[in-house]
């Protein structure tokens, strides 16, 4: 028995073909639970082809492991297939274990779930470094430098702005903010306030930016100042970045509690389709993806990131806050720019995030013998694409040969 539910457990939570004739059964005579959110339902709205996404009752696809979950509802002592306890106890378990790994959220709690805050708020990852190494170096960006500390009081300032702008928790903005550190500024702020961010950039085509602001909701819009009025932004009203990001003393706020398990930010994407596909990534599972970062990032709280990759995208965000996480420092660079060799060489960048483009181009760019030019780099994460054994190996032989 103990055999059978490791493997149900390993092959369910992937994704496969659940082999058992237990889980088999299970797996076709579950029904939907009425009223039932991501956990109960496989068949919600999105599925319903060109239909508007139900964001808000959180249907969303969770590919394998909404499988996983079916044939653990079948497999319960009380289920319909009436597996053994044993089983669903494994299985249950395995669950729980796949759903922190991948930050999943669950409608129901977990007891394995214990060791971790019920109220998370993702602001919560910047200030506890704000509290416990304030001077500790947070940001650099242009002739900017800020500790932990004094970026903690800048977005909580612009979170008290957004507070007075009359931004309450559950409201959906629309950030059009081009520069990465008011990027990141406004989508802390915002979580600190309880809403959810959507990224517009400004290179979006003009009907996919309307149906993505008529899918998320969104009310209002966040907006560099002169670079976009209204009808620019489906005619969402527009609050504009300088009104918010003051200098001067603010009112304390606390963070927005309650919010665990409702979207920080929408992650979107238009894949192969053509049609916007929306992510909601709620407190929890950032908080849970961010913490989990430090047991396999090869860096620590000495290290500066560098992400050459656009703020409008959620990868960026995401290695910036498993950076805070760690509490080491983060560099951010005009988007686009490639070459960091002097930055580098003077250790004001150990760590970089980029693209698999980005570095091909690096590597057009630099002089055909020219040969560790990221030689003090300790860390190079890339993403988007695969990397090839001859771009490892170029990356190696020219940017880190040690």
């Amino acid at each position: 028995q103990a055999e059978e539910s490791r493997e149900l457990a390993v092959v369910g939570l992937e994704g496969r073909h659940l082999s058992s004739p237990v889980a088999e059964q299970g797996r076709e005579s579950v029904e939907c639970e009425p009223g039932g959110g991501a956990e109960q339902c496989c068949g919600g709205p999105q599925q319903a082809g060109d239909q508007e996404l139900d964001l808000h009752r959180g249907c969303v696809s969770e590919g394998g492991g909404s499988l996983a979950r079916r044939a653990l509802q079948a497999l319960r002592p009380d289920g319909p297939a009436r597996g053994g306890r044993a089983v669903a106890t494994a299985l249950r378990r395995a669950e729980c274990a796949y759903d922190r790994a991948l930050g999943l959220s669950r409608t129901r709690p977990c007891s394995l779930d214990q060791g971790f805050a019920q109220d998370m708020n993702v602001v919560d990852l910047l200030l506890q470094q704000a509290s416990s190494r304030p001077e500790a170096l947070a940001v650099r960006h242009r002739d900017e430098v800020l500790g932990y500390g004094a970026l903690g009081r800048r977005v909580s300032s612009v979170a008290a702005a957004l507070a007075s702008a009359g931004v309450v928790r559950g409201d959906v903005l629309a950030l059009c903010l081009d520069d990465p550190l008011d990027h990141l500024l406004a989508s802390l702020a915002a979580a600190h306030r309880g809403a959810t961010v959507v990224s517009v950039p400004r290179s979006m085509p003009e009907a996919l930016r309307a149906r993505l602001l008529a899918l998320t909701r969104a009310g209002r819009a966040l907006a560099d100042d002169g670079n976009r009025g209204g009808a620019d932004i489906g005619g969402l009203p527009v609050l504009a970045w300088s009104a918010l990001d003051k200098d001067g003393p603010s009112p304390t706020l606390e963070p927005a509690g309650e919010v665990a398990d409702q979207p920080w930010i929408y992650v979107t994407g238009s894949g192969s389709t053509g049609r916007p596909k929306i992510l909601p990534v709620t407190h929890r599972q950032q908080c849970l993806r961010s913490k989990l970062g430090p047991n396999w990032l090869p860096y620590g709280a000495q290290d500066v990131l560098c992400s050459m990759v656009s703020m409008h995208f959620y990868s960026a965000k995401q290695r910036c806050l498993e950076a805070m996480v760690l509490g080491a420092g983060i560099f951010l660079d005009t988007p686009g720019r490639v070459d960091l060799r002097r930055e580098v060489a003077e250790g004001e960048v150990t760590v970089i995030h980029a693209m698999v483009s980005h570095i091909e181009t690096l590597l057009r760019r630099l002089p055909a013998q020219e040969s560790g030019a990221f030689a003090r780099l300790q860390a190079l994460m890339l993403g988007g694409s695969t990397v090839s054994m001859a771009l490892r190996d170029e990356i190696r032989r020219r940017l880190t040969p040690r």
